[in-house]
């Protein structure tokens, strides 16, 4: 297994540094109506020159077209950690932060995985793939993913104060990855690990402030505010809601859809809690957050889905290989996977994949399946065989 993960590690740092050579050598391109052109890295620039609208005492949640294409929306403190990035040049900084949009990803499925080769290459493959759909727009997702599965390997070493950090930090990258401390209910000291949350949150909040005082902390995360409310009433994103409208006219409900889906994760979540909390179990109830982050997401785009496929292969690597299950996991590959890719030639993509969000099915199909398993509910019983981990 040792030597397997070295081929593993050494097949992701070239995948991390193809795709920055990839992104540096394309040059410029346009967005939109835009004259002006920009980096094929545009979301990295955005992430770095966040450090220097904040220090500068400049809005970061301006419109900055002369230098970026599209807003910054993350927090103070991401823009104040973004410091090294800011200081190294484009080819070294956009490299380290491909690697850690992806490396500790594979590093942690590889842990998880409990040296258990079964059927571990098709899952690296298929996250691999995914990874570098989000590597090549710069997006942070694949951190997300990363330091979520971390979150979860640091609560099984018993190592809570870790395991809060990562959580507690994914929110000042993207909110919807606090939804994992719903992990911590599963170990023991429930009560001083939430009380941990709360501290290492407020630490969080407050690093930004002796630096750029409290008049311009407290307009900083004014604007933020702003900037996440007008952001959900004008888009539902590749999710529950956009496959929906296909059939129904849900836009005008999409905060119900998500209340619905949220009662269904947290009910699902709960029966598992009052049976057995084997690790299996702790994995399930993981990867139905990790897909439920980005199907019920206003804002899933396709590099967001890394955070999803993980979950999806999560689900996969743990579960029973029977038919439905294989089949479910095939569909994710093909039309959740690949077809952002030129497997699809692109007049399918224009008519069929983006327009009806098919992309997101897939995940959809798993995530009932997932909320099925931990609500003790398997109408597929019948199709199993022989399970891959006790």
């Amino acid at each position: 297994m040792y030597r397997f993960k070295n081929i593993i590690v050494v097949i992701t740092i070239l995948v991390a540094l193809a795709i920055t050579a990839q992104s540096i050598l394309l040059g410029e391109k346009t967005f939109g109506d835009s004259s002006e052109v920009y980096t094929h890295y545009n979301n990295y620039v955005i992430f770095k020159t966040s450090f220097y609208n904040l220090i500068e005492g400049n809005s970061l949640y301006d419109l900055y077209l002369s230098k970026q294409w599209d807003l910054y929306k993350y927090s103070p403190t991401f823009a104040l950690i973004m410091v090294p990035f800011y200081l190294l040049p484009d080819a070294v900084g956009l490299f380290f932060w491909n690697l850690l949009n992806v490396l500790p990803l594979i590093l942690g499925f590889l842990k998880v995985s409990n040296n258990n080769k079964d059927n571990l290459w098709i899952v690296l493959v298929a996250i691999l793939i995914e990874a570098i759909t989000a590597l090549q727009n710069a997006q942070s997702n694949g951190l997300i993913a990363g330091m979520l599965i971390w979150a979860y390997i640091f609560l099984e070493e018993g190592k809570n104060t870790g395991a809060i950090v990562l959580i507690v930090a994914t929110i000042f990258i993207k909110l919807f990855g606090g939804l994992a401390i719903i992990l911590v209910l599963f170990y023991p000291n429930k009560l001083k690990t939430i009380l941990q949350s709360i501290v290492v949150g407020l630490l969080l909040l407050l690093i930004p402030l002796p630096i750029i005082g409290w008049e311009e902390f407290l307009y900083q995360y004014q604007q933020w505010y702003l900037l996440l409310k007008n952001d959900h009433s004008i888009s539902y994103g590749i999710s529950v809601v956009g496959f929906l409208s296909n059939f129904f006219d849900v836009y005008d409900y999409k905060t119900h859809v998500l209340i619905i889906g949220l009662f269904l994760l947290v009910g699902s979540i709960i029966i598992a809690f009052k049976n057995e909390l084997n690790s299996k179990t702790k994995l399930f109830v993981l990867a139905s957050i990790l897909i439920w982050v980005v199907i019920f997401n206003h804002k899933a785009e396709s590099p967001t889905f890394i955070i999803a496929v993980l979950g999806c292969s999560l689900w996969y690597f743990i579960s029973t290989k029977n038919t439905f299950n294989n089949t479910l996991y095939v569909l994710m590959i093909i039309f959740t996977v690949l077809s952002p890719t030129d497997i699809f030639p692109k007049f399918i993509r224009d008519a069929y994949i983006v327009p009806y969000y098919i992309k997101v099915f897939p995940c959809i199909l798993i995530w009932i399946t997932v909320s099925l398993k931990l609500s003790k509910i398997e109408p597929f019983k019948m199709l199993e065989k022989n399970e891959i981990i006790n």
